[in-house]
């Protein structure tokens, strides 16, 4: 008599959860001293370097904006 196997398989709950943020990996050169600028503000914030790169690419949207 073959005994039902306890061990492997998915498991609920199991695994990297999903990110809430549709957000993608890039990869940009940059010069030091903007990545150093970059770093200084999110610290300084609280914040991650996505979010002041985020709020930089909205703040320059809407400059752009103003000037059409």
């Amino acid at each position: 008599m073959e005994q039902a196997k306890t061990w492997g398989g998915a498991r609920t709950g199991a695994g990297r959860k999903a990110n809430p943020f549709k957000t993608i990996a890039v990869r940009w050169d940059i010069k030091p001293e903007s990545k150093e600028w970059l770093k200084a503000q999110a610290k300084e914030q609280g914040v991650s370097i996505a979010v002041i790169l985020d709020e930089l690419i909205k703040t320059f949207e809407q400059v752009a904006n103003r000037e059409v």
